[in-house]
């Protein structure tokens, strides 16, 4: 979780605080759900943001491609 970045057995104040984040909830909100559907709701928040990472490799991989052939082109490198 962590703005990105796994984290393996994150201690538990981090947990609830990037869970109140993300879902934009109180922690005594995030503490009276049920933990299977917070479960659940990780696992999907989790495979969304490995979408977007991948994707965004690939985007920033290109953009970074173009900008290095530009200033090949302009004579700065």
């Amino acid at each position: 979780m962590l703005d990105g970045k796994k984290v393996s057995n994150p201690d538990q104040s981090i947990e609830l605080y990037e869970l109140c984040k993300t879902f934009h909830k109180l922690p005594s909100e995030i503490l009276a759900e049920d933990a299977d559907d917070i479960m659940l709701l990780l696992i999907v928040h989790n495979a969304v943001n490995s979408h977007q990472a991948e994707s965004g490799d690939k985007a920033g991989k290109k953009s970074r491609r173009d900008d290095l052939k530009a200033k090949r082109q302009r004579g700065e490198i």
